[in-house]
């Protein structure tokens, strides 16, 4: 996995702060939306980043729609296979999410 921006395996740049989203929808559409924002159907986007965009959803409520949406599997949740990138970004591990003992840090929408 490798090539997705941002300088190193697992991390897409942000470009442009959060983006705004439509107000009224559920913590799960708003994951989709947030994800739809990058622009990159089908490219694993890093947590960390991600997370920069989801706005208006404290940490619980953001690892609940994105649990909800992959046991559905609407989403994927993807461990880093580039454990290096936990030293070179300084908050891409604390933006993992510990899915049955493993943790993962790329967010992927097949569509």
């Amino acid at each position: 996995m490798g090539g997705r921006g941002g300088g190193s395996p697992g991390r897409q740049n942000s470009g442009a702060a959060a983006t705004a989203l439509t107000p009224g929808l559920t913590s799960e559409q708003r994951v989709i939306q947030a994800y739809e924002s990058f622009g990159q159907p089908g490219e694993p986007i890093a947590l960390d980043t991600f997370r920069e965009r989801l706005t208006g959803l404290t940490r619980a409520e953001q690892d609940d729609a994105l649990l909800s949406l992959a046991s559905r599997r609407e989403i994927r949740l993807i461990p880093e296979e580039n454990r290096q990138s936990f030293a070179i970004f300084p908050g891409y591990k604390e933006a993992g999410i510990n899915i049955s003992g493993e943790e993962k840090h790329l967010i992927m929408i097949n569509r």
